[in-house]
């Protein structure tokens, strides 16, 4: 890692520094030139940390990790790789998809905001693949894994790990379909901007947790789902189908329809989208 990248980051963080305190004064902001993993640094500090609401971000993840063993391809200081650590007041488990569905909305709706400057008709384009990776038309831009520690029948604290692609231009992982701001905007993007519009986002949405507003979370996170009540190709353990996405359910199992007329539940991992 070059001392000149280590600088960019913290270079960046500090000229942003006051937007970040004024739109979440409780958010602690930690810039790291390189780690393994801003999920794993922020776990091993679980007790420095303790009940704090603490943004961890990195120039350059050595392994970052994405669902399962999925590894996140990230060039070093081209992204957005971070983790936010947030401490819900009263959240059973039983609603802990509202964290993945406030933290997709924040990515999705922030990317909006930002790339809606440039081209209103790019909004469109921008929707939550289930459960919680963002897409851009069919091009992958974010993805995130979230790790929830729970503690008397409740969240204690959820540390949620994003990656975004912003100004990567190619990609040699053989991971399908990445995009990025770069390859969509064509042109160089300020990754701080970008995460302004996400975090800002995002705070508006885990509002609605922290006042126990579900359903009214859940309804913004349908409206954004990608294919949602289209006809594409999936796999299942049975082998490929057409099916119709027609709902996701509050505890995040998706609801599909298929060509017969019938309806099928899947959990994250039982099924697969077939994207060309």
């Amino acid at each position: 890692l070059s001392y000149s990248r280590m600088v960019q980051i913290a270079e960046e963080i500090e000229l942003w520094k006051d937007k970040f305190v004024e739109l979440w004064p409780e958010m602690d902001i930690i810039s790291i030139p390189s780690t393994s993993s801003t999920n794993q640094w922020l776990k091993d500090r679980r007790d420095e940390w303790h009940h704090r609401t603490v943004l961890v971000i990195t120039d350059y993840q050595t392994a970052g990790r994405g669902s399962g063993t999925n590894h996140w391809e990230s060039q070093e200081g081209m992204n957005l790789t971070f983790s936010l650590q947030v401490c819900p007041t009263h959240l059973a488990p039983n609603h802990m998809f509202a964290l993945s569905e406030a933290m997709s909305l924040g990515v999705c709706m922030g990317l909006q905001e930002y790339i809606g400057r440039e081209n209103a008709d790019y909004r469109k384009h921008v929707r939550i693949k289930w459960p919680n990776d963002v897409y851009y038309a069919d091009g992958k831009i974010c993805g995130m894994l979230i790790e929830n520690d729970l503690q008397s029948h409740r969240v204690d604290c959820s540390v949620i790990g994003v990656g975004i692609n912003i100004n990567q231009n190619q990609f040699l992982s053989g991971a399908p379909n990445p995009t990025s701001l770069n390859i969509i905007m064509g042109q160089h993007i300020r990754r701080m901007e970008v995460l302004e519009h996400v975090i800002r986002c995002f705070r508006h949405y885990y509002q609605m947790i922290e006042c126990g507003d579900f359903a009214l979370l859940h309804t913004h996170y349908l409206r954004q789902v990608y294919r949602m009540q289209e006809w594409h190709t999936y796999v299942d353990g049975n082998g490929p189908f057409e099916g119709k996405i027609i709902d996701i359910q509050s505890d995040g199992h998706l609801i599909m329809v298929d060509s017969s007329g019938n309806e099928h539940r899947y959990a994250f991992g039982e099924l697969k989208y077939i994207i060309q």
